[in-house]
């Protein structure tokens, strides 16, 4: 979302609060753009897995609710729910563009 380091966890991985995150790569020679967008009344804020630096990123959007930082104690007949939205584009997204997309969304979650 905003392109900053977070906690970092080990090796070249950090953990980063987000409203979404985006990563954008090459399918077929073109350019797509794949967004994970969070909805705020999750249990947890979603929290951006990210790996590599300087040129060497690993192509992955991965959201951990961090439970090794905080376990969550399931309770019988109380589900655990969370939502998340996907969106994907053709071509290389800005930030203010996705961000956009995130709000429609939000405006718009079913």
């Amino acid at each position: 979302e905003n392109g900053a380091m977070g906690e970092h966890v080990r090796g070249d991985e950090h953990l980063t609060t987000c409203r979404w995150m985006a990563y954008t790569a090459k399918l077929h020679g073109k350019a797509v753009t794949v967004a994970v967008f969070d909805v705020p009344e999750n249990p947890r804020p979603m929290t951006a897995v990210t790996m590599g630096q300087e040129g060497k990123s690993f192509a992955y959007l991965g959201e951990t609710a961090c439970w090794h930082q905080e376990p969550l104690r399931l309770e019988k007949d109380k589900p655990l729910a969370f939502q998340y939205g996907i969106a994907v584009w053709e071509g290389e997204k800005t930030a203010d563009e996705i961000e956009k997309a995130y709000q429609f969304w939000l405006k718009n979650i079913p």
